[in-house]
């Protein structure tokens, strides 16, 4: 009923015509949600909103923050957060990926 794929814009298409049922999930999905009136705004962070980390042990503390953070909400059915990682990934003639690289971005 679902599928996973690193190129979801690149391989939509592809992958709905060959896997039927997928279109067919993807409609029902959709029904499920309210159609958008107008555009969204862009969204707009405050400088002491967002925080640059590279050592290895601020990540953790933000982690281990945001970790405790989320504990205190799901016991209120609220508890999610979503991650975004970003690395470099090196493919072969075929297009196919034939190494990755540590992750880069953690947003």
């Amino acid at each position: 009923r679902l599928f996973f794929t690193d190129k979801p814009q690149e391989d939509k298409s592809f992958f709905q015509g060959a896997i039927l049922s997928l279109q067919a999930e993807q409609d029902r999905l959709d029904s499920l949600v309210p159609a958008a009136e107008g555009v969204l705004e862009p969204c707009k962070l405050k400088p002491d909103q967002a925080q640059f980390c590279s050592a290895t042990a601020a990540i953790n503390l933000k982690v281990k923050s945001v970790r405790f953070l989320i504990k205190g909400l799901a016991s209120r059915g609220r508890g999610v957060v979503a991650l975004d990682c970003e690395w470099t990934v090196t493919t072969g003639s075929a297009g196919r990926i034939t190494s990755s690289g540590r992750v880069a971005v953690i947003q």
